[in-house]
């Protein structure tokens, strides 16, 4: 919607290669913040807008290398009575050949996660499991911030990378609603 606050975290390259006025054509009242490093992981990167997104207000974290078409009265009933999301998909034979380049969540009834695995599949048959996406809505960017930083405190780290995937985890250990 036109009052959301859109932030996204690029390298110097990608404003000096004209994305950053790409991407305003679309949404001129995007922020950026531009780095000229590479973090620690997903989570330490989304962590630098910790001052925007440390909040009670909604906050959806999605990679940019994919897209999504989403049902909005869907996604609108998804998120009552939960803390968060994870976008995932099933039933796809791309995981198949390569199921540990992506990371999981493990459901019960309702769809409510009570486990995470990244990077492992967590059953000898990934295709019919929930494979993320990339993308996630939290409740609260707050809870955002404390599940990664809880997790960075712990140096939980996957191939040396703290990712969402991980936070999403971490999210649950802290006793949140994840579906």
């Amino acid at each position: 919607n036109e009052n959301s606050q859109i932030i996204y975290i690029d390298q110097e390259f990608h404003k000096k290669d004209g994305v950053e006025e790409e991407i305003k054509e679309f949404y001129p009242k995007a922020q950026f913040i531009t780095i000229d490093y590479i973090t620690e992981g997903q989570a330490s990167t989304c962590l630098l807008a910790e001052k925007y997104i440390d909040n009670n207000e909604e906050l959806l974290i999605a990679a940019c290398d994919n897209g999504m078409e989403i049902d909005k009265k869907q996604f609108h009933n998804a998120k009552e009575n939960c803390d968060g999301l994870i976008f995932t998909f099933r039933n796809n034979q791309s995981v198949e050949s390569k199921p540990e380049a992506y990371g999981w969540a493990k459901v019960v009834s309702g769809n409510v996660v009570v486990d995470m695995s990244v990077k492992t599949p967590i059953s000898s048959n990934p295709q019919n499991d929930h494979a993320l996406v990339g993308a996630f809505w939290f409740k609260k960017g707050s809870d955002f911030i404390k599940a990664s930083k809880k997790m960075i405190q712990e140096n939980d780290r996957i191939n040396n990378e703290f990712y969402v995937d991980q936070a999403m985890k971490h999210c649950v250990d802290l006793g949140l609603k994840i579906k």
